[in-house]
């Protein structure tokens, strides 16, 4: 028999963290886990994902505004 554990999702709470390790800015912090909790219903992977194609948007937006 094998024990098998089903993850749940994350809430409001576990995204601002995730935000905040990741580098996130603390004024964007909030809106960006509000509207991430809506889109990805908590999912990890969906919420990495999103959270990877956000900071790249944000890395390219530096970028541009320095040149």
């Amino acid at each position: 028999v094998i024990d098998v554990a089903e993850l749940q999702p994350l809430t409001a709470e576990h995204i601002l963290a995730y935000l905040e390790r990741r580098g996130v800015d603390a004024a964007e912090r909030k809106a960006l886990a509000d509207m991430l909790l809506v889109v990805t219903g908590g999912n990890m992977l969906e919420l990495a994902t999103h959270v990877d194609g956000y900071l790249r948007l944000q890395n390219r937006k530096h970028r541009e505004s320095a040149e």
